[in-house]
């Protein structure tokens, strides 16, 4: 079968986010499909519209408008991906959805996504900030466009139900497959138990509860002087250089043959990557600390319950977390090595069964091929969760 791949992610932008996901999906659909890779980068935001949204929301404090997916925009999509469609390919696969909702593809397609929109924007956004008509805009046509397709593919139940459950829609064509992490699988775990490293991997320090590790640290520290903590990514927000244990390496690119290395050296050594977000859907950074047998502490929240098996490969607190709480979930490992070793050897055997892109990719193929025989045949697509594949 030939396939068309449609993503806004040269394969060159790979950094550890949406565009790594994007490259590994593309990478496993080539195993299985004769695939061609088209980039449809997003359009030239609206300048002088995105000033006046932003300084009634901000200045005014009255809605604005949803400028990124504004009709111009979303018009400007469609007709890149018209352009960019190859002849005689059999399907489209679209890497996310709502950047393409403005398309109407004659080949059948598919979609792989964290989230829908309005699940993203609840997530991250007041709704009052904008104005109703708007947003309801993007949710009716995002609707639509995700009943036409022929599957998609979620990262996580959760995103899948909560699609489901904001748009009204049966969701029959919704098939939740998971996603694995942007390292390579090392083939052992490798920890020497010598001096415990908490690690907090944050582009931005405070949103993914850099806080509160740092409220957590300077408790655990006096009692156990042994105690480390590595940071990747943002800055602290605050005086970091003098603290004892304290060990700050910035932003790693994966992309960088060193840097890669470092963040692998890190994660091999972690005694804890510790989590305690407040925005994250299903964050890579749990998948990629498990394939050392890192286990993690963060939040029952979002689709993170399907990534940490509470008390087995990890623990899950009680949102909105506190410093206290996982001050006692950290200390409670500290205190217990056996426990310990046992739930790093459970992290890295559920990492390897539930986020191994190979798994993902052969899920997403055996799917995609019984839709389309069934749709070559003049029958309907599986429903209701029904196996592809049977």
């Amino acid at each position: 079968m030939k396939l068309n791949y449609l993503t806004p992610f040269p394969l060159s932008q790979v950094m550890g986010g949406t565009d790594a996901v994007s490259a590994l999906t593309y990478r496993e659909l080539c195993k299985h499909f004769d695939v061609g890779f088209a980039v449809v980068p997003p359009p030239v935001l609206d300048g002088v519209r995105a000033w006046v949204s932003r300084f009634r929301r901000r200045v005014l404090r009255l809605p604005g408008r949803f400028v990124h997916f504004s009709p111009r925009r979303l018009a400007w999509v469609a007709e890149a991906v018209s352009r960019k469609c190859l002849e005689g390919h059999d399907a489209l696969f679209f890497k996310g959805v709502s950047r393409w909702i403005a398309c109407r593809p004659t080949q059948p397609y598919f979609a792989y996504t964290d989230v829908c929109f309005h699940t993203y924007f609840h997530n991250t956004f007041s709704p009052g900030a904008f104005f109703a008509w708007d947003l309801e805009r993007i949710w009716r046509q995002e609707a639509a466009w995700l009943d036409r397709a022929e599957a998609v593919f979620f990262e996580s139940d959760w995103g899948a139900a909560q699609a489901r459950a904001a748009y009204g829609l049966a969701g029959h064509n919704f098939i939740a497959v998971g996603r694995g992490g942007n390292v390579s699988i090392p083939q052992e775990d490798r920890y020497s138990f010598k001096a415990p490293a908490l690690v907090l991997i944050a582009n931005d320090f405070r949103q993914k509860g850099g806080d509160l590790v740092w409220e957590v640290f300077q408790q655990l520290k006096p009692k156990y002087p042994e105690l480390e903590w590595h940071i990747i990514g943002g800055q602290p927000d605050r005086p970091w250089t003098d603290v004892e244990g304290l060990h700050y390496h910035g932003f790693l690119r994966k992309t960088d043959a060193g840097q890669l290395q470092k963040f692998q050296s890190i994660l091999e050594q972690a005694f804890l990557l510790v989590h305690p977000t407040r925005e994250d859907c299903s964050p890579l950074v749990i998948s990629e600390a498990g394939y050392f047998g890192c286990p993690s502490i963060s939040v029952n929240q979002f689709a993170i319950p399907e990534l940490i098996q509470h008390g087995v490969t990890g623990l899950l607190l009680e949102p909105p977390p506190q410093a206290g709480q996982l001050a006692a979930a950290v200390e409670s490992l500290l205190q217990n090595p056996a426990a310990y070793r046992e739930m790093r050897t459970k992290a890295r055997a559920y990492a390897l069964e539930h986020a191994h892109w190979e798994t993902i990719g052969t899920k997403m193929a055996r799917h995609m091929e019984a839709c389309l025989r069934l749709r070559a045949a003049g029958r309907l697509s599986p429903v209701g969760g029904q196996d592809a594949t049977g």
